[in-house]
């Protein structure tokens, strides 16, 4: 990735907007505490069943396409359009598993949606089911406004995505869109600061195993 659209943190690979929308959700999976940082409230296992790779409900999920495009098309791929296609999906996913854990995730809320990537972690390729709806949850709340959210897209991207030039053309553009958006023009708000330091926590353990081979 050059140097004017390096993540923080971003570690080198070896090889291989529309209005503010923000939604309304909830009890929250997760919380924001006072100092910014996002805390993970423990699962209860009640999706792993939801989402058992046997359920009638996957196969239905699964043909859900929007639920596909976090990892597949750059930030500028998106207009209007594609939004409102985004936000149908999530109310269809919200319909298929009604009741679980994630739905205040799918219904806008950006710290359960963080949450929901956090308690995820590491990422570490693109594809699954649950990975998809909370990458989508993101998605959206991005597309509306929530920064945040497409630093969180651009961190899974780089790190997920196995094609090098790839994942810095995704990674990139979320980036660069948060640039284009941010009041700061290049700085970073204390919150999304928080969430680029949760993030970054799961790199460390994954550096020094990389160590020890």
């Amino acid at each position: 990735m050059s140097n004017s659209r390096r993540m923080p943190g971003h570690e080198p690979r070896q090889e291989a907007g529309l209005p503010g929308h923000h939604g309304a959700g909830g009890a929250s999976i997760g919380k924001t505490e006072a100092s910014g940082r996002i805390s993970k409230r423990p699962r209860d296992g009640h999706d792993d069943r939801i989402l058992d790779a046997s359920s009638p409900v996957v196969r239905a999920l699964l043909k859900i396409s929007p639920l596909r495009w976090w990892r597949s098309a750059p930030a500028d791929a998106f207009r209007a359009a594609e939004y409102l296609e985004v936000r149908s999906a999530l109310e269809d996913v919200a319909t298929l598993i009604e009741g679980a854990e994630v739905e205040p995730a799918l219904q806008g809320d950006a710290d359960a949606a963080i949450a929901l990537v956090l308690s995820l972690m590491p990422i570490t390729r693109v594809g699954g089911i649950k990975t998809d709806i909370a990458m989508t949850a993101v998605l959206s709340l991005a597309l509306g406004g929530e920064l945040r959210c497409a630093l969180v897209l651009a961190h899974v991207l780089d790190r997920a995505e196995p094609d090098p030039r790839r994942a810095d053309q995704l990674c990139g553009s979320w980036f660069e869109f948060h640039q284009n958006h941010s009041v700061s023009r290049g700085g970073f708000a204390p919150a999304e600061n928080a969430v680029l330091e949760a993030l970054r926590a799961f790199d460390a353990p994954r550096a020094r195993k990389e160590g020890r081979a």
